[in-house]
């Protein structure tokens, strides 16, 4: 399973915040965030034991060909143009290189 964690902000009202607010908030959302991924994390691997107990079988396709015809196609050069090279770096950072 996934389950996103999405905070949005009123650009306008956040630019307002005086900025030791700011970084408070965003260091505790950014935190929380973090905790969520873990708690997903978690609950992902006990789900997939318990189902594994019940004779489900999970396969693990291996992800290269499907990012070969992706980086093949474009895919991965229009997005990385659409976040900018240090959101990209991030991505990178968590599923290793796609460009």
């Amino acid at each position: 399973m996934w389950d996103g964690f999405w905070f949005l902000a009123n650009r306008r009202a956040w630019e307002r915040l005086p900025d030791d607010v700011r970084t408070i908030v965003a260091r505790n959302i950014n935190a929380a965030g973090l905790k969520e991924r873990e708690d997903t994390a978690r609950l992902n691997a006990g789900l997939q034991q318990e189902l594994a107990a019940k004779g489900l079988a999970f396969n693990r396709p291996d992800p290269a060909p499907f990012r070969d015809k992706l980086r093949a196609a474009g895919f991965y050069r229009d997005w990385k143009g659409k976040y900018g090279d240090d959101a990209w770096a991030l991505l990178e950072k968590a599923v290793g290189k796609l460009a």
